[in-house]
């Protein structure tokens, strides 16, 4: 194997006499493990169904949302929620043999196609970790990271951001692809069908302010909307 293929702990573990932080934590297993399983047992379809959504290996969304990190030569990056390794194309073009990729991802079949996607393409700078981000831990600060239709899955999103801020270094850049209901008339007609489609694949956007999160606490470089209104990219850094 020419590539780093590491497991780690998986599941919040937290223990505590407190009845309601012990419900929370068995109610986040619960969703984890859901969403686990459901990209698990779809796992050999997944590349053709987020193409169809706009978000192939090299789309303009991952291409823009991409650049807007101004990665260089050498850099290291996080991609959070890798899942079949999409992004690592076009973060390689980037960061060249000398930088180095970190993929995160809570489905160990989708890591599995990650890394044969290593192997083919002769990828041995990227280290693949089977985690909940929310459990992650390393001594690694990267330059940069990228979350691509993810971070709107995590019932917890302002943690899950923090979290990644935490291991960048103090300019380091973070981009969120991500869903949400459209303004744009006439697509805003068709916003509960795409909220009712978008839940039952594990996100519940609707009641997430991300990109509010991220105004109030962090400085935003880029924005872009897409999709007619349906996806955007936000990419941002310590202010």
């Amino acid at each position: 194997m020419i590539y780093n293929y590491l497991y780690v702990i998986q599941y919040i573990t937290t223990h505590s006499k407190k009845g309601d932080i012990q419900k929370a934590t068995m109610e986040n297993k619960k969703h984890f493990d859901k969403i686990r399983k459901g990209f698990g047992a779809l796992s050999f379809a997944y590349d053709r169904t987020i193409a169809l959504g706009g978000l192939a290996e090299e789309s303009t969304i991952r291409k823009e949302s991409i650049e807007s990190l101004n990665l260089r030569k050498g850099d290291t990056v996080f991609d959070i929620c890798c899942g079949t390794g999409l992004n690592f194309k076009l973060l390689e073009k980037n960061i060249g043999n000398d930088g180095r990729i970190v993929g995160l991802d809570l489905t160990p079949e989708l890591l599995n196609i990650a890394a044969s996607r290593c192997d083919k393409m002769d990828w041995n700078n990227i280290t693949l970790v089977s985690a909940n981000l929310l459990e992650f831990n390393t001594d690694v600060l990267a330059d940069c990271a990228v979350s691509t239709a993810s971070i709107g899955m995590i019932p917890e999103y302002s943690q899950a951001i923090d979290r990644v801020m935490k291991y960048l270094k103090p300019e380091g850049r973070f981009v969120i692809v991500d869903g949400k209901t459209s303004a744009q008339f006439p697509n805003r007609a068709f916003n509960h069908l795409y909220y009712l489609a978008a839940k039952s694949a594990g996100f519940d956007f609707i009641n997430r302010d991300l990109v509010g999160y991220i105004q109030s606490k962090y400085e935003i470089v880029f924005y872009k909307e897409y999709l007619g209104g349906f996806c955007y990219a936000i990419a941002f850094k310590r202010k």
